[in-house]
């Protein structure tokens, strides 16, 4: 092998101290300068005389036979970089597993500086410096998140739409501080989510108490550390003039932490107090009185005592310091444990840690105040503050709503209140209109508008965001109020586009906010919309069906006539009124022959105010555009709208029908899949203390069967409904039981509870329906009759979806404790024909319940148990992990644009480790004879480095692997031996492989290489340069080779680089194999110009990959590329047989 220098340049090393240095007398750039500390570089011995000559990454060095004792010709010494700066190179000579015998090469460059060399190392320290940083304030995000996560938090967030681990950490603590802003009632958190930490002091049952009723984690962390900064809160009732000195001259916030480190070190630091005298007094009185108004106090004796202690203890008089002694004195003279209770409370819920609180309260419980008193402006409050002809603020307005009420004390004023009060808007627009001959309508709409705005977007948290950017809401006008709540709005989609790296632009914001807006407008508007739309429901779109829905809307406004919303929540405001309009809904339900359910209630009351027909036919035509409709308000969440607008889609430009088939896919995508939610039921289950062993034989089997039903593509569904049958969970089974050939077979034992296989070979309802319509083309009088059986089946395989994704095990229970009673009452649920005595179990109980009626059974009632929120108890835990062991996975995401979610970092952990990997486990799953198949399947990727041939190849190779995995999973949830941890760790086998197919389209492989003596994983990274030029990298744990490491360059057809291992051994036996290599560069007319092997130190297990910018060129052509697989396959090659 010819191993050529590129340039020689002659370095002479003079020993110091077990050290040298060596000068680079020319000025041109060289090698060595574009070293990184940690990286493991190796060189060649060229000769050994006096001194010995090596080739360092193409520079001659010459070193001391001192320094390199023992060296022999030939030989590869590794060095690690120590150092690396603008002027001089450190490298630590690896010549031993042990810690002896290193040495330390230092070279110094003394050269004239390179302006543009230095810039652009500059420039790169700041870039390693920054991301640095970035992982560093992720980590203190994550801590933060650890504080304020809980399990009702993660599934307030599913309900939206969101899985938190899906969300990047950013992500989530937006998507925290929304969910929080929007929940202010936490008793579902006080009901027993969360544990108590065994036996407590009462200190600790009061703080325990007090998270959970603030839907804050109740963990021990959190207890000690609130009871931590209690007890340090408490020095804050003996602070001394210094503690306060020091607080003010080092601009301190009064948090705990400070005040607590004031009082103890304060002392030391302060300053000597000084005696003002009366002469200088009296220069500075003026001056001192004006900075006490701009302060916000009165001019009063005491308050100028306060001033005169600033310039007694050498400090300035400023508003700033007026202001910081006022609220320490404050602290001072009022705080007590409570007050600091609730203060540490209320700011953890910001994700601010308790012994950062400050204990300055007032400015915050002002703000508050000021939220909650926007609501109580009246009209006469606009109508006066329009006339006085001023700045229009909400301080004004509150100081006129504060008169106004002063005034109603009067009991004869009270009498005139009530008189203007009942012609409001009569008194207030002849008034307006008859001042100084001025109209002030105009002015009191845009005031009234302004201020409705101001009311529905002004939330504590986002008065408190615009607080601390400088903006008092209270002085500034309402169109600037306005416009920053607008900004603050429009930060919110910006963040949402940014966390999917989407660019943002004017374009995108506009789509998602009107998106959001118009979906949130729809929901409100009247159901009745529906009726008038249903001929063209085909084409209706989100702003064409809300702009009929505004009008409807408006003119049932003008008439004060009840209506249903469009968006079926329970409205008890309207149930009376509606019932009264429909009183015969009963009888009429009764003579139509159509089941007494509220959907088909609510769909003859769209057709009857719109006078339409009313028969089975078009009650079942709205009630499947109703849901239809309502599946897409309720799925098509911020996250799913930012999506779209990255794959170039505009949910308003499409059909509700075709937009609610991308939503499921997105859906699906995001993480909410049947199998997430099968594993979330089967965790309650668990949990549940009220149901015995005996019994989640059978809510296992009701749930398999739901999700088999889904799974068929509504094969059973359409079964039952083309046979004439009710549509009950009885029927389907019955379906799934005796499905004959053409249809659905299945395997199934006598007792129920217990399917042991689904076969999806059969007619699904795509064939039943195209066997429809080539029956409808024989009969064209019947052309309608295929729309219609597809509409009811869509309308009933949504309902059982629906059901899927709310049931659980205790709002089963619920609804059998239910059906008790109204068997006891004589009520009626399940329609009079099949009305039988409730037997005992839960699928006795619910197997005749009607489809329709079961899916509004399981929307209405609660959950009997508070197991609804340990299915999120594990993802709490592992975010709250991530926080003591993220840093290098972080790192490794950062590396290759990855997206630094919970699940990634976890995945990332994965891949950094020497566990097993996804791979190996989902290949071992071959053994367990799942299906004939599958297996074919996972013997056509049974030696993935089949193939390494270019990228397209190792991504259709993952991409088969996740297909596989899916299918383990899918497998699994039909089986009957199935339970919770089982499906965790299937599910975690397909994240693994689906986070490796993502890393495959980053070029980053996971390839495990299986001899008899185990399985070692390799993984191996292309990284593309520009044209001919390009790098591999390679690391692998191993017990045969040790931890090697290694890298290879590729630039115009020529080879090089170094291998490096912990193990004398491993390195030995790679040397030997060094042939596959050569091998494959003659094949591919490849010149060798240097591969160097090195011995290197033990690994501490840290990530030092990095990809830098220059290395991403990504022009690289075809034949290139398929050179550096080639060359990858072989060092694959070469591990294999130096592993045997």
């Amino acid at each position: 092998m010819d191993y050529k220098v590129a340039r020689e340049e002659n370095y002479k090393l003079a020993d110091i101290s077990n050290a040298a240095k060596f000068t680079v007398k020319n000025k041109s750039d060289n090698n060595l300068s574009r070293l990184s500390k940690g990286q493991l570089i190796s060189g060649t011995v060229l000769s050994v005389d006096e001194d010995v000559t090596l080739d360092i990454q193409g520079e001659r060095i010459t070193v001391s036979k001192d320094i390199l004792k023992n060296a022999v010709r030939g030989e590869v010494k590794t060095f690690e970089v120590i150092k690396a700066s603008d002027n001089e190179v450190e490298l630590k000579l690896l010549d031993s597993l042990s810690e002896d015998n290193q040495n330390t090469l230092t070279a110094t460059r003394v050269q004239e500086p390179d302006k543009d060399y230095i810039l652009d190392r500059k420039d790169k320290n700041a870039k390693q410096a920054e991301r640095e940083k970035a992982i560093l304030d992720m980590k203190d995000k994550l801590e933060e998140i650890g504080i304020r996560l809980t399990e009702q938090d993660c599934m307030l967030l599913e309900k939206n739409g969101i899985m938190v681990d899906s969300l990047t950490v950013v992500g989530i603590m937006n998507a925290l501080d929304k969910v929080k802003s929007e929940s202010n009632s936490y008793e579902l958190a006080a009901a027993g989510m969360q544990k108590s930490y065994g036996q407590s002091s009462s200190m600790e049952q009061e703080i325990e108490k007090r998270l959970k009723e603030a839907n804050l984690p109740v963990t021990s962390e959190n207890i000690q550390s609130i009871k931590m900064a209690l007890e340090q809160s408490s020095v804050s009732a003996n602070m001394d003039d210094k503690t306060m000195q020091y607080l003010i001259a080092q601009d301190l916030e009064p948090t705990i932490a400070n005040i607590y480190k004031a009082y103890y070190s304060g002392s030391k630091a302060a300053k000597n107090t000084t005696n003002i005298s009366d002469e200088a007094w009296k220069e500075l009185s003026s001056q001192v009185q004006e900075v006490i108004r701009e302060a916000g106090y009165p001019v009063n004796a005491d308050n100028v005592e306060t001033a005169k202690w600033l310039l007694s203890n050498n400090l300035p008089v400023t508003k700033e310091s007026y202001a910081q002694k006022k609220a320490l004195d404050e602290i001072k003279n009022n705080m007590n444990k409570d007050a600091v209770l609730d203060n540490i409370i209320d700011s953890m819920k910001q994700g601010i840690a308790p012994k950062n609180v400050s204990l300055y309260t007032s400015e915050y419980s002002a703000l508050r105040d000021t939220v909650d008193q926007l609501q109580n402006i009246s009209e006469e409050v606009i109508s006066q503050a329009v006339r006085e002809d001023s700045d229009i603020t909400i301080k004004r307005l509150l100081a006129i709503q504060e008169g106004l009420s002063a005034k109603r004390s009067d009991a004869s004023e009270e009498v005139e209140t009530e008189e203007f009060s009942s012609t409001a808007g009569e008194a207030i627009q002849e008034t307006a209109a008859a001042i100084d001959g001025r109209d002030y309508r105009f002015e009191e709409i845009k005031a009234r508008r302004q201020l409705e705005e101001i009311r529905l977007k002004m939330t504590y948290e986002a008065a408190a965001q615009l607080e601390k950017k400088g903006f008092s809401i209270e002085l500034k006008k309402l169109e600037e109020v306005v416009e920053a709540l607008r900004e603050l709005e429009n930060n919110y989609y910006k963040e949402l586009l940014q966390e999917q790296n989407v660019e943002v632009s004017e374009e995108s914001v506009q789509i998602l906010r009107d998106t959001t807006q118009s979906v949130q407008r729809l929901q409100w508007v009247p159901s009745y919309v529906l009726g008038s739309t249903l001929s063209q429901r085909k084409e209706q779109t989100i702003p064409s069906l809300l702009t009929d829905g505004n009008q409807l809307q408006a003119k049932l406004d003008r008439a004060g006539t009840a209506y249903d919303a469009l968006m079926t929540v329970p409205n008890a405001e309207y149930g009376d009124s509606i019932q009264k309009a429909f009183r015969n809904m009963d009888g009429l339900l009764a003579e139509l022959n159509i089941e007494n359910t509220e959907q088909n209630q609510r769909a003859v009351r769209i057709l009857g105010y719109n006078n339409m027909e009313i028969n089975q036919q078009s009650v079942n035509q709205i009630k499947a555009y109703d849901m239809e409709v309502n599946r897409m308000m309720r799925n098509l969440h911020p996250q799913v709208t930012v999506s779209m607008i990255k794959e170039g889609l505009n949910p308003l430009n499409m059909p509700i029908s075709e937009l609610n088939q991308v939503i499921d896919r997105i859906r699906e995508e995001q993480g909410i899949t049947s199998e997430e939610r099968y594993s979330n039921y089967l965790i309650k289950l668990e949990k549940s203390n009220e149901i015995t062993p005996e019994e989640r034989k059978s809510y296992i089997g009701i749930y398999r069967l739901l999700y088999n039903v889904e799974k068929t593509d509504g094969a059973a569904l359409g079964a039952v409904i083309n046979s004439g049958r009710e549509v009950t969970l009885e029927h389907l089974l019955s379906a799934v039981r005796t499905g004959k050939k053409g249809r659905l077979d299945a395997i199934i034992d006598d007792e129920f509870g217990t399917l042991q296989s689904v076969s999806r070979e059969g007619e699904t309802i795509t064939d039943q329906l195209s066997a429809l319509q080539n029956k409808d083309e024989q009969n064209p009088s019947d052309d309608t009759r295929r729309e219609a059986v597809a509409e009811q089946i869509e309308y009933m395989n949504q309902m059982l979806k629906d059901i899927a994704e709310q049931v659980s095990p205790g709002k089963l229970q619920s609804i059998q404790e239910l059906l008790y009673q109204t068997e006891a009452s004589g009520s009626e649920i399940l329609p009079a024909q099949l009305q039988e005595p409730v037997e005992e179990g839960i699928w006795n109980s619910i197997k005749s319940i009607p489809i329709e009626k079961l899916w509004e059974q399981v929307k209405s009632v609660d959950s009997k148990d508070s197991t609804e929120y340990e299915a999120y108890t594990d993802t709490v835990n592992q975010i709250r992990t991530l926080c003591k062991n993220s840093e290098q996975a972080i790192r490794f995401l950062n590396d290759f644009q990855v997206p630094a979610t919970p699940l990634h970092i976890v995945m990332a952990n994965h891949i950094l480790s020497s566990g097993e990997s996804a791979i190996t486990k989902l290949k071992k799953l071959e053994q367990e004879n799942i299906d004939e198949n599958l297996q074919n399947n996972l013997k056509e990727t049974d030696d993935i480095s089949d193939t390494l041939i270019d990228k397209s190849s190792m991504e259709n190779a993952y991409a088969q692997l996740e297909a596989n995995a899916k299918e383990v999973v899918e497998r699994a949830c039909s089986e009957e031996k199935i339970d919770s941890r089982r499906l965790a760790e299937l599910k975690s086998i397909g994240q693994q492989i689906t986070f490796l197919r993502k890393m495959a389209s980053k070029e980053f492989y996971q390839i495990p290489i299986e001899t008899e003596k185990g399985v070692t994983n390799m993984n191996l990274t292309i990284i593309r340069g520009a044209r001919d030029t390009g790098k591999l990298s390679v690391t692998i744990r191993s017990e045969q080779l040790g931890n090697m490491k290694a890298e290879f360059s590729l630039k115009d057809q020529t080879l090089s680089g170094f291998i490096s291992s912990d193990s004398r051994e491993g390195l030995s036996r790679l040397q030997e194999n060094i042939s596959v290599l050569e091998h494959t560069a003659e094949e591919s007319n490849i010149a060798i110009k240097q591969v160097n092997f090195g011995l290197q130190q033990k690994d501490n297990d840290s990530y030092r990959f990095q990809i830098s910018d220059e290395d991403t060129n990504n022009t690289i052509t075809a034949d290139t590329e398929r050179t550096l697989y080639r060359i990858a396959k072989s060092v694959v090659r070469m591990v294999h047989l130096s592993e045997q």
